[in-house]
């Protein structure tokens, strides 16, 4: 298997990128639609903020929150996700204290999907786990770039909202398919995550290849 630096195989140090850049893109997009196209009420960022932080630390903790209906409520998010985009992108209109609740539901079902991933992966030799914490950072980096700085310069709509749904069922794919080889956490991969996540990443990229024709760039 290639090799990256220090000696972690590639393919796992992208699978860390992946699993840190995808929930952090989907707490900025959610961040952006709640605030910008479903209600002006003052602080309400932080509750997407709140929600990202939180599905971390129930994570990384010393007793990881890893619940079987967790990983079975990823696909279930996806199709609300999408539905939810659906109804914005079309102006269907639904009450502010229905659809942000769901919208934080889904962003919590997301983030705690990769970071329960990410710490399954966690590299137990110190050398090692000094590199996964700056390969992580990259990946929030970058996911906070692609979202702040690069979707508004191609598009003016919220596309990044389900791009971000194609994300995180592509790093939580590619993720239990690497835990199921390595022994560890092989016995919570599933196999019904796995099939469940390739619909959910095709139902995605059709549905955001139909709004990038339909948008506005």
């Amino acid at each position: 298997e290639r090799l990256s630096a220090r000696g972690v195989p590639a393919a796992t140090m992208a699978a860390w990128f992946f699993l840190a850049c995808a929930p952090c893109a989907a707490f900025l997009a959610t961040t952006s639609v709640v605030t910008f196209d479903l209600a002006a009420i003052p602080l309400l960022w932080i509750g997407p903020l709140v929600v990202y932080l939180l599905s971390f630390v129930l994570a990384f903790k010393r007793k990881p929150f890893a619940p079987a209906w967790l990983k079975m409520l990823l696909n279930w998010a996806g199709a609300i996700g999408l539905a939810l985009y659906l109804m914005l992108s079309f102006q269907i209109s639904t009450p502010a204290w229905v659809s942000l609740p769901l919208y934080l539901l889904v962003l919590f079902v997301l983030c705690a999907n990769c970071a329960e991933r990410l710490s399954a992966m966690q590299p137990g030799r110190g050398d090692e786990l000094t590199f996964f914490y700056l390969v992580i950072a990259a990946g929030g980096l970058a996911g906070g770039l692609w979202v702040s700085w690069l979707m508004p310069v191609v598009s003016r709509s919220l596309l990044e909202f389900p791009l971000c749904l194609v994300l995180v069922a592509a790093s939580v794919g590619l993720a239990d398919r690497m835990l199921g080889r390595g022994g560890v956490g092989a016995e919570v991969a599933g196999s019904t995550a796995m099939k469940g996540g390739g619909w959910l990443v095709t139902a995605g990229a059709l549905l955001a290849a139909l709004m990038a024709v339909t948008v506005v760039p």
